[in-house]
């Protein structure tokens, strides 16, 4: 993980790339509705998004063309499960969720945080205020939210990764990774296809609306 903390620069790089290529990316929830309650829930004139770089061994056309660089550091870590840029709009806060496992542990990457109010995230009852180049890994089971009252974007890299356990327990994260490859991970490259298809000679075409393609929000 300290590879992508020593990569940042060239991390920011490509994460101001897809900003640049399609302006407002989908919401969170319309590339994996699994995320319907902590993405789109409330405020939902405002939007957290992800840009998709790998999701269990899959890969998204657009992040091939897009975070070629990041892509190929984030695919040298051990047992990396999924990355991601995470965009979050001015004011958008994610409200108080757990993730669905423990067999992971997550890692954030501050890349575009603003100044002004910086956004934060709680763990618990512990604040972590993210900074450009810094980096956190934290258990996603433990109830969190996220909390920005900033007047401009905030964009980190999300990586996710196999928890270290004892047996039986790996054996039991193992399935629920073989389990995630078949049915999860096919799932959100649909998506992610779809609602982000690769920039044409360096301009994005229009991502559609989270509303577009018969996505169910509500």
């Amino acid at each position: 993980m300290r590879d992508l903390d020593n990569a940042y620069s060239v991390i920011l790089e490509e994460a101001r790339a897809v900003l640049a290529a399609y302006g407002r990316l989908p919401s969170y929830h319309a590339i994996d509705t699994d995320v319907i309650n902590s993405s789109g829930r409330f405020q939902r004139d405002k939007r957290w998004s992800v840009f998709m770089l790998t999701c269990f061994g899959r890969t998204p056309e657009a992040a091939s063309v897009l975070a070629p660089r990041t892509l190929e550091l984030v695919r040298r870590i051990p047992g990396l499960y999924q990355a991601m840029f995470s965009i979050l709009e001015p004011g958008k806060n994610v409200t108080a969720h757990v993730g669905p496992s423990r067999a992971y542990l997550r890692y954030h990457l501050g890349l575009m945080i603003p100044s002004e109010k910086p956004p934060r995230i709680r763990l618990k009852d512990r604040y972590y205020t993210w900074k450009p180049g810094e980096s956190v890994l934290f258990d996603d089971s433990w109830n969190h939210e996220v909390l920005n009252d900033s007047p401009q974007v905030r964009v980190i890299l999300m990586v996710d990764i196999r928890r270290p356990m004892p047996w039986p327990l790996t054996g039991i994260a193992r399935l629920m990774e073989t389990t995630a490859k078949l049915h999860y991970a096919p799932r959100v490259l649909k998506n992610m296809n779809a609602l982000l298809p690769p920039p044409v000679g360096g301009i994005a075409i229009d991502p559609p609306t989270d509303g577009e393609k018969g996505t169910e929000l509500n």
